[in-house]
């Protein structure tokens, strides 16, 4: 339900800061920036600087975080089989040959890691999401960089089912 941006970015806490920008504001590299962070999908609304924002403020998630644009070959992004606090349905991803979606890849720091857990319930036992390494391959980065291991929070609840069938995000 929130918005993203259509390119890669910086979280800076408040906003997204274009990576173009921040690149010339900062005179930093791209490795620089991403230096000891782990890479999460962001299938859904942890892509969107307004739900990064809610995050700092509900989870204490702080500090700047580089969102950076995927595509996503051979899964696409459905609908999880619940309804989160705030009323909308969450995502998820689910194995689909022959589809490929966009969308983004957080690179979280060591001190960021819990508060997103948390935020997504996967700090505890049969949470709504679990956070397990990504072993799907197909994800090509707009930076042209292996990020080597990546993580993402998958739904412990499974998709929702329409006709049988896992309801897909037609935005995405």
């Amino acid at each position: 339900p929130y918005s993203i941006p259509s390119g890669s970015y910086v979280f800076d806490g408040e906003d997204a800061i274009p990576l173009d920008d921040y690149f010339s504001e900062r005179g930093i590299s791209f490795s620089e920036l991403i230096s000891g962070r782990t890479p999460v999908l962001a299938a859904g609304s942890n892509a969107s600087p307004y739900q990064l924002r809610t995050k700092r403020e509900r989870f204490g998630l702080a500090g700047e975080i580089p969102v950076l644009k995927a595509r996503l070959s051979g899964f696409d992004v459905v609908y999880s089989a619940r309804i989160t606090s705030y009323g909308s349905v969450p995502a998820t991803l689910r194995p689909s040959p022959g589809t490929a979606v966009d969308l983004f890849v957080t690179f979280l720091n060591e001190e960021q890691l819990f508060p997103m857990d948390k935020s997504e319930d996967a700090h505890i036992k049969n949470g709504n999401y679990r956070r397990e390494l990504f072993t799907g391959g197909g994800l090509e980065m707009e930076e042209e960089i292996d990020p080597g291991e990546v993580w993402v929070y998958q739904s412990n609840r499974g998709c929702l089912l329409l006709g049988g069938e896992c309801a897909a995000l037609s935005a995405i």
